[in-house]
């Protein structure tokens, strides 16, 4: 997988997996975000399309699932919490 730089206002560049059929988008303004369950053929439209972020905005972004950045933070403060609670522990 090698990311596909876009000429786009909106869009820097985007990556797909065929295999988990996972899109990632890298946004001009820094912000990445990952969609899970894209058609290949969206892919495919996306990166040939004469205006990639409208192709974004109108095709893409209102049926895409966003895998959730929150799960991976509820995760590390889960950790945090349970270390901090194991330094309590009087041993």
């Amino acid at each position: 997988m090698t990311r596909i730089p876009l000429t786009s206002r909106l869009i820097e560049s985007v990556q797909y997996s065929p295999d988990t059929r996972a899109l990632h988008i890298w946004f001009r303004s820094r912000r990445h975000r990952t969609f899970s369950d894209i058609p290949p053929a969206k892919f495919e439209n996306l990166i040939h399309a004469d205006s990639p972020g409208f192709y974004y905005a109108y095709y893409i972004a209102p049926i895409a699932q966003k895998v959730p950045r929150q799960i991976v933070w509820s995760y590390r403060f889960f950790g945090a919490l349970c270390t901090a609670a194991l330094l309590m522990i009087p041993g």
